[in-house]
């Protein structure tokens, strides 16, 4: 049983207090396809550390859930994949936003290896899955956004989903590889994420 559902049940306690899946998974997609539709238009400013992460998450599921940009409290898994115990996800974010900060959020590398860097960045999110729901969606988001703060775009549109998610999978396991080849295939220049940077 898990604290973010309602009792006796594998609903998520969310804001409309909708017991029906089918239907909260409608709503769920219908706002926040709305919320990152805004995104593209004006991110979520911030340093690119974890308060700016977890209002990323807070901005795309805050009207659907209580929960929203909150670090989860209790361990998660999919499939056969564990992600990191809940109680090693706060140093775990600390020590990589540490990491990025060293690398002055990847301001200064050549674009060649921009890409193998954010696939680095997104695996090691996805492992921590900090999030009880929506974890995928933020870490897109904040990757995106740490591209344009490199003057690039990550258009996540041109992927196949399913590439995308069986490269996470991989990433667990095999290293990212492949993870970094989407990427690379998904980054474009942007001028004026450029000129914004300078």
């Amino acid at each position: 049983m898990s604290r973010y559902c309602y009792k006796d049940t594998d609903i998520l306690i969310n804001n409309y207090k909708v017991f029906d899946r089918d239907l909260l998974n409608r709503i769920e997609r219908d706002i926040t396809d709305l919320k990152l539709t805004e995104l593209q238009i004006k991110p979520v400013k911030g340093s690119f550390n974890l308060t700016h992460f977890k209002a990323i998450h807070k901005f795309i599921f805050g009207d659907i859930y209580p929960f929203a940009g909150k670090i989860r409290r209790e361990d998660i898994f999919k499939g056969a994949t564990m992600f990191a115990k809940y109680y090693l996800v706060n140093d775990g974010l600390k020590k990589l936003f540490s990491e990025l900060a060293v690398e002055n959020h990847l301001k200064e590398i050549c674009a060649e290896k921009l890409p193998r860097r954010l696939a680095h960045y997104m695996a090691e999110l996805n492992m921590l899955h900090p999030f009880c729901e929506g974890n995928g969606r933020a870490i897109r988001e904040f990757i995106r956004e740490l591209a344009l703060g490199c003057g690039y775009e990550v258009n996540w549109y041109v992927l196949d989903k399913s590439q995308l998610l069986t490269a996470m999978k991989a990433s667990a396991i095999f290293g990212n590889e492949s993870l970094e080849r989407l990427l690379k295939t998904a980054l474009v220049r942007d001028e004026y994420a450029m000129q914004e940077a300078k």
